[in-house]
């Protein structure tokens, strides 16, 4: 397999500071990455991503390592990427952070360089890591965490990751400043107990992408988690984006760490280089699971790879009280006593886009969307959920509870839930927690009040199993399948392509009253198993930020 990386002669990272004919020529051929942290850097590093377009035979670090328009990149003048992220930036960025940091401080406070506190407060003038030009010698202040989330301010179980990696860096550093991203920052540093970045995690905005380079820079590790954000089979573009950040994030801190992502199902080969030549910008990087570990080191990856566990399972559980009770009720109608023993679902839509296109589905036109090939499975999908929650109220004379996970519009669960109970039978015994007013551990703690448990989502199966509730699952890629094995619970999970069967809802429906026959024996080797996970989970960030002082 052909590597991917700008490498030696003798294929090895080659980590020698750069000749003068060569820093003259990065100069000279406009490389974004010594400027990053000058203002017009951003542009010229995304106006660069554009302009690669890898032919079917060659690799993307072909494209980005031959020059430029006018400035032909011969072998001698090959601008190495390892050479420069290693080497070069840390001795070329310290006058051009002092000189751009001088032009733009004044503009930070007007383009959301605001943090919210902990407490919610927020206010013009705060950086991420305050003090940081007078904090004195290294090793004399907290160690400084920037967590770059995923989808978490919409996303309940890209919340869940979050909260993991919180639990986790607090656990290895109990005094340590942490700063993630989010567009709702006196929110989620409510939620949380961190700070905020006011960005969202994919804006692409040059003021958010600035803000974010000025942080990661005074950071001592940038962890990058996320949830299974590598992969192709939803869209391709998603990877140059990835790609193209973390580039840009390396330049400014070398200690970048992948926090125990997954990596999905992926086939096209550009994929695949593209996703070793991002992984290798790591100087280390955390799987959940063997089988992500074993596609990375198959595709060439050469950064040390640590396989683990998903995050989610060290979140915490809070019991509803009487002011979370009442704020339920007056959101959803679900009063305490149906919540009680009720079924729980965390189910999503499925079926419904075509595979591995470039273009991201939540960015597709709303005409696009309707015309996929699957459209006669997503009916009969949704169908059968319908048909399988009508069956269980009957057989345990229990409310479902729809516990929708990805919030937004273009994929939201709750909006696929109603189209569900629109086809039910007992639709007055159906509520969805749709009001996004419950904090990470509310939300366990709600489903903690489940009799059982039937996922799709695979964050929804995770919670449910760290409250305590025996859950199955109908995975639709790999990643729920893999946490159920590591859970020892594969008996109890399914592929989702089960509910096109004739026999599903008789199937599941037995799976749950296996579930609920053993529910004490159940509960216990889940709870065996979130021990285990989460005292691995330690060990392995451990490992994975050895480097960090």
């Amino acid at each position: 397999m052909d590597d991917v990386g700008l490498r030696g002669a003798d294929h090895a990272p080659d980590r020698e500071p750069l000749r003068e004919h060569q820093r003259r020529h990065l100069h000279d051929a406009g490389a974004p990455l010594l400027e990053v942290v000058e203002d017009r850097a951003v542009g010229q590093v995304l106006e660069r991503l554009r302009e690669v377009r890898e032919p079917p035979d060659t690799d993307v670090a072909d494209a980005l390592g031959g020059g430029t328009a006018g400035h032909p990149g011969g072998e001698h003048h090959r601008v190495e990427l390892e050479r420069l992220l290693v080497g070069e930036v840390e001795h070329e960025r310290r006058d051009t952070v002092v000189r751009a940091g001088r032009e733009r401080r004044a503009q930070d406070e007007q383009t959301g360089a605001v943090l919210a506190g902990a407490s919610g407060a927020s206010g013009a003038g705060h950086r991420a890591f305050p003090g940081l030009a007078g904090d004195g010698p290294v090793g004399s202040h907290p160690v400084r965490v920037l967590i770059h989330n995923s989808d978490s301010p919409h996303n309940r179980g890209d919340r869940a990751i979050l909260a993991g990696n919180v639990e986790l860096v607090r656990r290895r550093w109990p005094d340590a400043e942490i700063v993630s991203l989010s567009q709702y920052p006196e929110r989620d540093a409510a939620w949380f107990g961190i700070r905020f970045l006011p960005v969202s995690p994919y804006s692409t905005g040059i003021g958010d992408l600035f803000a974010l380079l000025r942080a990661a820079r005074g950071a001592d590790v940038v962890l990058w988690g996320g949830g299974e954000i590598l992969k192709d089979y939803t869209n391709k573009l998603g990877l140059v984006y990835w790609f193209g950040k973390m580039l840009l994030v390396r330049a400014v801190n070398k200690h970048l760490v992948g926090a125990f992502q997954g990596i999905g199902p992926t086939t096209a080969g550009v994929s695949k280089r593209l996703i070793r030549a991002t992984v290798d910008l790591c100087s280390a990087f955390a799987v959940r699971d063997d089988e992500s570990r074993e596609k990375l080191l198959s595709w060439g990856v050469t950064t040390p790879i640590v396989s683990s566990f998903d995050p989610a399972v060290v979140g915490t559980v809070t019991p509803p009280d009487a002011e979370v009770l009442e704020r339920l009720e007056r959101t959803t109608g679900l009063t305490a006593e149906q919540l009680e023993g009720s079924i729980g679902f965390g189910v999503r839509r499925w079926f419904h886009y075509k595979r591995s296109g470039w273009i991201p589905f939540r960015f597709l036109p709303k005409r696009f969307r309707q015309t996929g090939v699957d459209s006669d499975k997503l009916v009969t999908y949704r169908q059968a959920v319908a048909d399988l929650a009508d069956r269980v109220i009957d057989r345990w004379d229990a409310d479902v509870v729809f516990y929708p996970m990805h919030m937004e519009a273009s994929e939201g669960d709750a909006a696929f839930a109603r189209e569900v109970i629109a086809l039910m039978r007992h639709a007055d015994r159906t509520h969805v927690v749709e009001a996004d007013e419950f904090s990470p551990s509310e939300y366990a703690g709600l489903m903690s009040r489940s009799r059982l448990f039937l996922a799709s989502r695979l964050h929804s199966a995770i919670v449910a199993t760290i409250a305590g509730v025996p859950a199955a699952v109908l995975y639709y890629v790999d990643k729920g399948r893999l946490f159920f094995e590591q859970m020892g619970q594969q008996a109890y999970s399914k592929p989702i392509e089960a509910a096109l069967e004739p026999t599903f809802v008789d199937d599941v429906t037995a799976q749950l009253e296996a579930l609920d026959a053993d529910r004490d024996a159940v509960r216990a080797q889940l709870a065996e198993g979130v021990a285990r996970m989460a005292t691995a989970l330690d060990a392995d960030f451990a490992e994975a930020t050895r480097d960090v002082r």
